[in-house]
């Protein structure tokens, strides 16, 4: 009697391990589709010479360098590279929103 008591609860207990680890694993695949955002993707795309230099000199030298943006956090200057980084993403951001919002 014993015996099968002992057995009913670890099969009790191993099929309450399975339901939670499935209902874990589905709760954690909703919740990463829902939180999908233009930072999960990957771009790459060449800069010739000539657009880095006409970034850095209109686009990097009006917002930076003349308006004084600093690091996010910091003290320091943006980057050439990291504001082209930031500038890029808040770019597409932009585009992809009024994209959205028109064809809603």
């Amino acid at each position: 009697m014993t015996t099968c008591l002992i057995m009913f609860i670890a099969l009790l207990f191993s099929r309450v391990i399975i339901y939670l680890q499935q209902t874990m694993k589905l709760g954690k695949l909703e919740q990463d589709a829902s939180t999908i955002t233009a930072g999960d993707f990957t771009v790459e795309m060449n800069i010739s010479q000539p657009m880095w230099r006409l970034f850095k000199d209109e686009i990097y030298k009006k917002n930076v360098i003349d308006a004084g943006l600093k690091e996010e956090g910091g003290d320091e200057l943006y980057s050439p590279a990291l504001y082209l980084k930031k500038y890029l993403t808040d770019e597409v951001g932009r585009i992809l929103t009024a994209y959205l919002q028109y064809k809603i």
